[in-house]
C-alpha cells in the first residue's frame, strides 16, 4: 500500500502534486508568497484581475508567463516553491498509524 501526503501541510488525502504545491497548498510560506505574486501581477495589469477570477489557476499562471511584465513574478514564486520543498524533508509514511500520526488524523474528532 502506497500512503502519499504533501510534506508541507501534512494533509490527509492530501497528495503532494504541482496543482497541490503551486496553488493550493495552505502552507504559510506558500500561501503569502502567492497571493504577494497574484497582488503583484493584477497591480501591473489591473485588467487582469478578471481573468484572475474567471480562468483557472494554470491557464492564469500560463498568461502571466507570456507576459514581459509578469514573467519575473511568477519565476520568483516558482523559486520560492522550489526552495520551500528543498527546505522540508519528503514525508514516508510507512503504515497507518504513521499516517494517523503525521496528519493529526483522529485528534479530538
Amino acid at each position: 500500500m502506497e500512503w502519499r501526503i504533501c510534506r508541507l501541510c501534512r494533509r490527509e488525502g492530501v497528495i503532494e502534486d504541482e496543482q497541490h504545491v503551486l496553488f493550493e497548498c495552505p502552507d504559510p510560506v506558500l500561501h503569502t508568497a502567492r497571493h504577494e505574486m497574484y497582488a503583484a501581477i493584477v497591480a501591473t495589469h489591473p485588467r487582469w484581475l478578471r481573468h484572475r477570477q474567471r480562468d483557472n489557476n494554470w491557464v492564469f499562471f500560463g498568461r502571466a508567463l507570456r507576459d514581459k511584465d509578469t514573467v519575473a513574478m511568477v519565476a520568483d514564486f516558482v523559486a520560492v516553491t522550489f526552495q520551500r520543498c528543498y527546505a522540508v524533508p519528503v514525508v514516508h509514511i510507512v503504515s497507518d498509524e504513521h499516517l494517523r500520526r503525521v496528519t493529526g488524523a483522529g485528534r479530538d474528532m
